[in-house]
């Protein structure tokens, strides 16, 4: 049977292993701990950055359209500018052909009644 020390000694030896072994396992959680934490860093480090060049492409773009936008409205007010140009050379034309026209008439008239 055992004693009172056996039994110590005993509960002594398994102690030393527990905390052994809790040691070990608290090492391995902790540098997994570590090691996840990197890269998560790492992770949001590339997002960070993929963020920047995005920033940056839109930059661009914007800049982009802004030049397109200009150019879509010099081209809209040079299109104003000759459908104007044009409504008053058309009006101008028929105004000319309005007082043309009853003159040609007129004498398609006198050169039928002679």
């Amino acid at each position: 049977m055992l004693t009172k020390i056996d039994l110590s000694q005993i509960k002594k030896v398994v102690r030393e292993e527990v905390e052994a072994e809790g040691k070990n396992i608290r090492d391995g959680i902790e540098s997994e701990v570590r090691m996840s934490r990197m890269r998560l860093q790492s992770d949001v480090s590339d997002l960070g950055d993929r963020l920047k060049n995005i920033e940056i492409r839109a930059t661009s773009l914007e800049k982009g359209n802004k030049e397109i936008l200009k150019h879509i409205r010099k081209i809209r007010k040079d299109l104003d500018t000759n459908i104007n140009l044009s409504d008053w050379k058309l009006r101008n034309l028929l105004r000319l052909k309005s007082k043309e026209v009853p003159i040609l008439f007129f004498s398609l008239d006198n050169l039928l009644d002679r």
